[in-house]
């Protein structure tokens, strides 16, 4: 079977960027990624970023699994004086956000440019 880029995309890729890394999720983040998201967002915290983006314009979906993963980040990651920031959600991963109540821990931009110019 011949797969499309689309298909054979990571949902998660972790890339450097200065003072911290930037995390792009793409497509359907629900419980089976939200797994392989803490496990790889637990060996980045340990190493201590000051900041780290969180890339979700390619994300379709983002479940509370997968939020919850992303607000234990952030405790985490605050209590080492680092901070998460959350760049181009799509309507979808806004409502997802906003429905779960957990859109006040993170400072959100618009875009992947405007949130790595710390």
């Amino acid at each position: 079977m011949r797969q499309t880029a689309a298909q054979a995309a990571e949902p998660i890729t972790i890339m450097f960027a200065p003072n911290g890394f930037v995390v792009r999720l793409t497509g359907d983040i629900g419980p089976a990624v939200a797994r392989q998201l803490r496990q790889q967002l637990t060996w980045v915290a340990a190493l201590s970023p000051r900041r780290l983006v969180l890339d979700l314009s390619e994300a379709k979906v983002v479940d509370r699994t997968a939020l919850d993963v992303l607000a234990e980040l952030r405790g985490s990651l605050a209590k080492q004086g680092g901070e998460v920031r959350l760049a181009g959600l799509t309507a979808r991963v806004r409502t997802d956000l906003k429905a779960s109540k957990l859109q006040r821990l993170f400072r959100i931009y618009r875009d992947l440019q405007t949130a790595v110019s710390w």
